[in-house]
């Protein structure tokens, strides 16, 4: 501590950080928040826009005791009128994201392109996702595929959705699905509903009913809502095939039942798959599988279905 507040003293003895932007971001790095705010606004008072964006990117921080988002934009917006060409951009940001302001992507887009046209940095990133989003996709491409083959998941998805509607590119479902999949891997739930699309209706991908659904169990954990009701729906579907195999079960028709397990099981139905691994582990109506069992369980367990978990551990 000794050590951290010699440096801080040190540092403001010299000219570049007395009563300066950069004075200020080391004040609240160093957990001195009320003095760096003192700075700023001193600053802000003399006319200084870029202290004005730091306040701005201040109240964007979730430990920033006056953490207020709105009020952050406000800060860009003044900037901006200020003549800062940052400023435009921030709040281009602002409105893209939908925080600290009503989310619009017209707008974002004309904010990002006075900021660029006065001097300020071009976020192609960002601006070229919104330029997908508004079907501008000639001047989307550029911007997007330096980001996609860098292995960005946003735009490796934006990519993708060019290529499965032709759009400022021949249109292609294989290299389509090629992105969704790049992108999938990367945790980006929206592809990874998009590539369980691929593989569940066979559209640029061999059809693969079991790992399609599996990639929309997946984005489901994740949060993604058009997978959640996908899977809700399969529920739905499969629960009256599901009640009559259980009923066989219980009537010790193994081979009947068995059969309409395992046919639930393929078309990615949880429980199905559950008892698909008892049949096997326990050789009812057919031989013993102990290997075959551990993998149902595995995916039982993969798809959501909790009670599969003890006997997965007994095959670990």
């Amino acid at each position: 501590m000794k050590v951290l507040i010699l440096l801080i003293s040190f540092l403001f003895t010299l000219p570049s950080y007395a009563q300066s932007v950069e004075g200020a971001k080391a004040l609240y790095e160093f957990g001195q928040t009320e003095e760096a705010l003192e700075m700023l606004n001193g600053l802000i008072e003399a006319k200084n826009t870029e202290a004005m964006i730091v306040m701005g990117q201040l109240h964007f921080n979730d430990d920033f005791s006056h953490h207020n988002k709105s009020k952050g934009c406000d800060w860009f917006l003044k900037a901006a009128e200020a003549g800062n060409p940052e400023g435009y951009t921030q709040l281009g940001v602002c409105f893209a994201g939908g925080e600290g302001r009503k989310k619009d992507t017209s707008e974002a887009i004309k904010l990002l392109e006075i900021g660029h046209s006065k001097g300020g940095k071009l976020h192609k990133d960002i601006l070229g996702y919104l330029y997908s989003k508004e079907e501008r996709f000639e001047e989307a491409l550029p911007l997007i595929q330096p980001y996609a083959r860098a292995g960005n998941p946003i735009a490796m998805d934006h990519l993708g959705d060019m290529y499965r509607l032709g759009k400022a590119v021949v249109k292609d479902a294989k290299i389509a699905c090629d992105w969704y999949e790049k992108s999938a891997l990367k945790k980006f739930e929206r592809s990874m509903h998009k590539y369980g699309n691929c593989l569940y209706f066979g559209k640029g991908r061999e059809e693969n009913v079991f790992e399609g659904k599996l990639y929309y169990v997946k984005a489901a954990e994740l949060g993604y809502t058009e997978s959640q009701a996908f899977i809700k729906m399969f529920n739905e579907k499969g629960e009256p095939h599901l009640q009559e195999a259980l009923k066989l079960y219980k009537d010790k028709n193994y081979t009947e039942a068995f059969s309409k397990f395992i046919h639930l099981a393929k078309i990615g139905n949880k429980k199905a798959m559950f008892y698909t691994g008892i049949f096997l582990k326990d050789g009812l109506g057919r031989t013993a599988n102990g290997k075959a069992a551990c993998a149902w369980f595995k995916y039982s367990y993969e798809f959501g279905h909790k009670p599969a978990k003890p006997y997965l551990d007994e095959c670990l």
